[in-house]
């Protein structure tokens, strides 16, 4: 009885595995429409807060020049986007490209950017990208609310360097 539990465990995960979930780089899968997007790179147009994740990755969000500002003077709330401590600020100009995309199984909508910082005392970083903040709506970001298959940078927030 309890090695048929064991193995009938065992390949329920198997299945949900191969059904996809967890993480999966869908950059160059012509599905999502991303692959013009890896590899290019962008100036910022606004300020980024950084938080870093307990298992230390480094997650952006966008923000304010105001909330910048006051970052750097030190009267900032570290805890403005949620529970996650903001670390310190990507100032306006910096410049980043797009990597890849990531694709979380199991949800509808649930995607990764992973970004590289190019310029400024975070050169060589990785984070995890403020999609919301850098991208106009599409199918992927809010689906039902889109129609858009493409992704494109938000003018207001990103120009080429």
């Amino acid at each position: 009885m309890f090695w048929r539990m064991i193995v009938s465990i065992v390949a329920l995960s198997s299945i949900l595995f191969l059904l996809g979930c967890g993480h999966r780089d869908v950059t160059l899968d012509p599905a999502y429409h991303f692959a013009h997007m890896a590899g290019s790179r962008w100036k910022l147009k606004v300020p980024v807060a950084i938080s870093r994740l307990p298992d230390g990755t480094l997650w952006g969000y966008g923000c304010s020049a105001s909330y910048a500002s006051a970052f750097v003077t030190g009267t900032a709330d570290v805890h403005a986007f949620g529970t996650d401590t903001i670390v310190d600020i990507l100032p306006l100009g910096t410049e980043i490209q797009f990597d890849r995309l990531e694709w979380k199984g199991g949800e509808v909508g649930r995607y990764t950017i992973w970004i590289s910082v190019h310029s400024g005392k975070h050169t060589g970083k990785k984070l995890l990208a403020p999609q919301l903040d850098l991208f106009l709506d599409n199918q992927f970001l809010e689906p039902g609310k889109s129609r858009v298959l493409n992704w494109v940078v938000n003018p207001d927030k990103l120009e080429k360097p």
